[in-house]
């Protein structure tokens, strides 16, 4: 591991709780802009764009916190993802036909 990374590991405690914290940011701020915004009118044809952007970077957040020895964090990224395309599925009434 890099000099750079241990910096960066040793600013963010490994643990769930932080996990959760840093993996709701994104959802928010996706929930912000669709509520209060007017920048969803552009997607007319993607309404939950911010959304699934939210969730992707949440993933590559928990990729990193996964290579760099941040298991416990990446759990609660994890976890917030799971739970954030779950409401979004239930309320976006999307249907996960295969």
């Amino acid at each position: 591991m890099g000099e750079k990374n241990k910096v960066g590991m040793a600013l963010i405690r490994n643990n769930f709780y932080s996990g959760l914290v840093l993996g709701s940011l994104m959802p928010l701020i996706a929930y912000a802009l669709t509520t209060w915004t007017d920048w969803d009118q552009y997607f007319t044809n993607r309404p939950a764009i911010f959304y699934v952007l939210a969730g992707l970077v949440n993933l590559f957040m928990m990729r990193w916190f996964y290579r760099n020895q941040g298991e416990n964090t990446g759990r609660g990224v994890i976890f917030v993802t799971f739970l954030g395309v779950l409401l979004l599925i239930i309320t976006r009434n999307i249907s996960v036909n295969y």
